[in-house]
């Protein structure tokens, strides 16, 4: 015996093991079928279901969309960077700083859920960089697009007109390191001598 999807469709009739949720019908457990065909309250319990299944499925979409991935390697060796403090921030609506902090694990990782929508630009840097010189950072200054590093990753290199940057890429090494949608891949290098001595008397560059 078929029932009617009340409110979903002028003619959508379907089995009463089913339930039809937007254009896709769900089937139902014998234990949910008694619920909302036999209890009196059938209405109120199948639409907090709905409100229930829609949140869940929602959330999950969005979850997996906005996740940035931060990778540190070393721009020489191809190597991971653990250990390291990457801070990403971004303007929020209304317009207020909002900044997120991470610490890479092992594969030289973090990663950072960021809202929906996406900020238009994000700025990522490494926190403890400027304070202990104890690497020299490849990557850019320069605020980034989020939508392009969601949609097709990217390899942060810093550009010697904008940051006077010390560092040399090749195509090889842009070639070794992967960069899938929603990663963002941080070069950096040990620093020289010469380099740590003249950060440590304020000619940072």
């Amino acid at each position: 015996m078929g029932r009617k999807a009340g409110g979903l469709g002028p003619s959508a009739w379907l089995p009463a093991s089913f339930l039809l949720v937007g254009r896709k019908a769900l089937r139902l457990s014998p234990l949910l079928q008694k619920r909302f065909l036999t209890d009196s309250f059938a209405p109120v319990r199948l639409l907090q279901f709905l409100v229930l299944l829609c949140v869940a499925l929602s959330s999950a979409r969005v979850c997996a969309a906005q996740t940035l991935t931060v990778s540190v390697v070393d721009m020489r060796t191809g190597e991971p960077h653990p250990g390291e403090t990457v801070v990403v921030t971004y303007l929020s609506n209304p317009p207020s700083a909002v900044k997120l902090e991470g610490t890479t694990g092992t594969d030289g990782k973090a990663n950072f859920h960021l809202p929906n929508p996406l900020p238009p630009q994000i700025v990522v840097d490494l926190a403890d960089v400027k304070a202990d010189f104890h690497l020299y950072p490849c990557y850019s200054f320069l605020p980034i697009e989020t939508q392009r590093v969601m949609n097709e990753g990217l390899i942060s290199c810093c550009v010697k007109g904008t940051q006077d940057c010390h560092c040399k890429f090749d195509d090889s090494q842009l070639k070794r390191w992967s960069h899938p949608p929603g990663t963002l891949v941080f070069p950096v290098r040990s620093p020289t001598w010469f380099e740590r001595f003249w950060w440590r008397h304020g000619y940072w560059s």
